[in-house]
Order: structure tokens, then sequence, then C-alpha cells
């Protein structure tokens, strides 16, 4: 039944409870469960020795302690960022490199959520600002529509017009008319 297998997958997930990982403790409450929320984003899917992931989580949480100087907002916005990233399920490549040591805490640290997204998503990126490029218009005057100017080649009243100050304040606007036919 679907309630079953909801029941196993929660079972086989691992956490520093359920591993029993001696996690290194530095006696302010706040790093100590940062540092148990980055093992449990580290343990999901992983094979590893309970030690080495506790020892992976630690260094991430000092790296980011040393970073903040304190436990601000600003130190709880970049771990849970980091827990997000890690625990992204489309980006084993991620956990799995930062375990086994082929991408160094320090470097994983100061990676930017964009860095640390999976291939598909970097794809994904940037094709979106590929298109946001190409979409872009450039600065430039705002053309309304009317039918209160006459072309003078075609006669037709389907015209665009700006108006820009070009001389002096104290004259008149210029008003700038396009035919849309021609």
């Amino acid at each position: 039944s679907p309630t079953q297998g909801a029941a196993q997958q929660t079972q086989q997930q691992r956490t520093a409870t359920s591993d029993e990982a001696s996690i290194p403790q530095v006696g302010d409450t706040v790093r100590d469960k940062c540092s148990e929320l980055l093992y449990n984003s580290l343990a999901i899917d992983s094979n590893a020795d309970s030690e080495l992931l506790a020892k992976r989580a630690s260094a991430i949480e000092r790296t980011e302690f040393e970073k903040a100087t304190s436990t601000t907002t600003v130190y709880r916005a970049r771990i849970r960022s980091l827990c997000l990233n890690l625990r992204d399920k489309k980006n084993p490549e991620l956990r799995s490199n930062l375990v086994d040591g082929s991408l160094t805490v320090e470097r994983f640290c100061s990676m930017t959520s964009e860095e640390m997204a999976s291939r598909e998503m970097k794809e994904t990126i940037g094709q979106m600002k590929e298109e946001n490029l190409f979409k872009a218009k450039g600065a430039g005057p705002t053309a309304a529509v009317t039918d209160q100017f006459r072309c003078g080649r075609c006669k037709s009243r389907k015209c665009t017009y700006y108006q820009m100050q070009t001389r002096s304040a104290d004259e008149p606007m210029t008003t700038f008319v396009s035919c849309t036919n021609c």
C-alpha cells in the first residue's frame, strides 16, 4: 500500500539520530543543531561512514561560522541554503563529491547557489538567460498608437508617435510620428 512505501522510505533515510553519529559539539545549541542538519543533508543516499559525514558536517559548520563570526540570521540563512542544495534529489553529485573529498569544504562554502545547481538546472538557467537577452529591448522612447496623424507617403492613419524635448525648456516638445504600414 502507498502508506507502507512512505513509512519504509522514512525508515531507510539516514539521520544523525538513526546513525547514532557523534558530531563534535561546540556547546552552542544553534551551532550544534546546524551541524546536525548538515549531517542529515549529507547522509541522504550515502553509504559513507557516519564518522566521515560528521567530520564533513562539522567542518562546513565551522567554516560558515568563521565567516559570520556569530549565529546571526545571515549565518542561519546560509546554513539553510547549503542544506537545501545538498538535499536536492536531482543533484546527488554535489553530495557525493563533498563526501568523497573531490569537492573541498572550503570550495563548497564559497560556492553560490547557482554554482551548486545540478547540470540540468545550470542548463535551464543558461537557456533562460539567453532567452532574456534576446527578449530584452533597449531603453528607448515609448510610442503610442494613434489615428490623429496621416502618413504623407501612403495616406494611412495607422501611426505611432512619441514626444521628446529636443530644444530648450521654454519651447514645446517635438513630436516624432512613424507610420506602421510603411
